[in-house]
């Protein structure tokens, strides 16, 4: 029976805060059991927000709080109206 990947860590009982390191297939792998305090912190459903400058195509808008501007509405008269 094929263990998985989290049986065999479970079995080798960790030590939180110390971080564990091998190399396997010339690649380091590291495991680190989080504290308490830092599995409180860590949320896994927490958003990623990037500070990606803007492209050379973008316009940069200032916004100001208060009543929306609108421009005056187009009044039509009947003499509009007439074709030419």
């Amino acid at each position: 029976m094929a263990n998985t990947l989290a049986d065999e860590i479970a079995r080798l009982h960790l030590e939180p805060g110390h971080p564990y390191r091998l190399r396997v297939d010339d690649k380091e792998i590291e495991v680190r059991v989080l504290s308490d305090e830092e599995q409180a912190e860590e949320d896994p459903d927490r958003l990623i927000f990037l500070n990606v400058p803007p492209g050379p195509d973008s316009i940069i808008r200032t916004v100001t709080l208060g009543p929306p501007w609108l421009p005056e509405p187009i009044e039509i008269g009947e003499e509009d109206l007439k074709p030419e």
